[in-house]
């Protein structure tokens, strides 16, 4: 049956993959694949009654799992909630996050790689709604929270591996925000319309509003204070060849005459191509028409879409990135069988 991707989440201490799934109808699994998603398994007991938005695991500690979610409009008043695991996800302790009008989830953006007690949450609002939203901090694994930031339209929210630097950035022009030792007074140190932020060691890396700035995928060496473009929405422009079995070769195809079309719309006159969108499922396609047996896994450096960009030896992994962080969060996706 069809099961959406909520939320997906690497295990610190392994191969594994994490997912909260949803059918939309049915209450949400906690599900683990060790086979690079090939295969799903639930991992303790269905989440009853509140939807589960957001996951986070611990680094530094196996058993700390924490789930972000609300029970939705239709119950009033709508209510937000954490939950809690100590033994990795078989069981959870849920505290209510008190909600303000108009916002919608509690997430969980950012869990202390060094101290599984420090959690950090946005309370989410709609798109269209410019009042700020919270950004809430617990120091005692999500028992208790209080508030240590607000800004517009926030989108991205990323701690540093040390836990001592705390980025949050703005899509509504309030620019990227640090505090830096472990504090929480913010300054701003960049201007960009940011969508979401990521930190690799010394690395900063920025998703932005293309329609701002000449560039989607950026990467800063000097905590923000400045942004390389690394990746140009202009650049994706052709697919590599692929087995038709493989997870790329019905993924890309599929969506070629939809990426034209958006890239059109960004870049070109606005008019659609000549097969318009294709309506395909974002998802790796029906593995049946290929035989019994599923494909195996990709290799690490198999074929995949790719930016065509010359010069540039690094255009696979870039887009990739961008590709999982804008999309991670966004129902969409399919399970295959497995699941549940």
């Amino acid at each position: 049956r069809r099961v959406f991707v909520v939320d997906l989440e690497p295990d610190p201490f392994g191969s594994a993959i994490w997912g909260v799934a949803s059918t939309g109808t049915t209450a949400d699994v906690i599900v683990r694949s060790e086979d690079m998603g090939r295969s799903w398994e639930a991992v303790g007991p269905p989440i009853e009654d509140v939807l589960i938005e957001s996951m986070a695991r611990a680094a530094s500690d196996p058993g700390r799992v924490y789930l972000g979610g609300a029970i939705p409009l239709g119950a009033e008043p709508r209510r937000g909630f954490v939950f809690r695991s100590e033994d990795a996800g078989e069981t959870y302790t849920p505290v209510e996050v008190p909600l303000e009008d108009g916002e919608r989830f509690p997430l969980i953006v950012a869990v202390d790689p060094t101290e599984a007690d420090r959690v950090f949450i946005r309370v989410t609002r709609r798109g269209t709604d410019i009042r700020p939203e919270r950004l809430l901090y617990s120091d005692d694994g999500a028992l208790s929270f209080r508030e240590i930031f607000r800004l517009r339209g926030m989108r991205g929210v990323a701690l540093s591996e040390d836990g001592q630097r705390l980025w949050v950035g703005s899509a509504q022009g309030e620019g990227l925000h640090l505090a830096r030792g472990g504090s929480f007074d913010f300054e701003r140190v960049n201007d960009v319309d940011v969508r979401c932020v990521e930190v690799r060691g010394d690395e900063l890396w920025l998703c932005v509003d293309p329609h701002r700035n000449d560039y989607a995928l950026g990467r800063s060496m000097d905590e923000g204070a400045t942004v390389e473009p690394v990746l140009r929405l202009q650049d994706v422009a052709l697919l590599p060849e692929c087995p038709a079995c493989s997870a790329t070769g019905f993924t890309c195809p599929a969506w070629q005459d939809d990426l034209e079309f958006d890239q059109d719309q960004y870049f070109g006159s606005g008019m659609p191509p000549p097969g318009g969108m294709t309506g395909q499922p974002r998802d790796a396609g029906d593995i049946a028409l290929c035989g019994a047996e599923p494909p195996p896994p990709p290799p690490e450096m198999g074929c995949g879409c790719r930016v065509v960009r010359p010069g540039s030896r690094d255009s696979v992994a870039l887009l990739f990135i961008a590709l999982l962080v804008l999309v991670i969060r966004v129902r969409g996706s399919f399970f295959g069988p497995g699941v549940g």
